[in-house]
């Protein structure tokens, strides 16, 4: 497991060589979501996606993670590119303050 940020208590990490879709998992507590990041015509589409056996996350707690998401999602594609194609190791970057247009 790579943990590639932190943000507000959640941590986002990747699987060494896991499956397609890219995907990311955040946890925060006892909680856990899926985040798929795929991409058409250019455009990104974002599914958030429950893990089995655990609790997804609280509303606010999810609302944080896709604002967060919504800003880093090209950096976290790029991040899970060098892992899983470059075999490459990632460092985590703790996010305090997201910036906005």
């Amino acid at each position: 497991m790579s943990k590639i940020f932190e943000y507000l208590g959640i941590i986002i990490f990747l699987w060494s060589r896991d499956h397609l879709p890219m995907h990311f998992h955040a946890r925060y507590q006892e909680y856990e979501m899926s985040v798929e990041i795929s991409y058409k015509s250019g455009k990104p589409v974002i599914k958030y996606k429950k893990v089995k056996g655990r609790k997804p996350f609280p509303p606010a707690k999810l609302a944080d993670l896709k604002k967060f998401v919504k800003a880093k999602y090209m950096y976290m594609t790029r991040k899970w590119q060098i892992q899983n194609i470059y075999k490459m190791p990632v460092k985590c970057e703790k996010i305090t303050k997201l910036k906005t247009k």
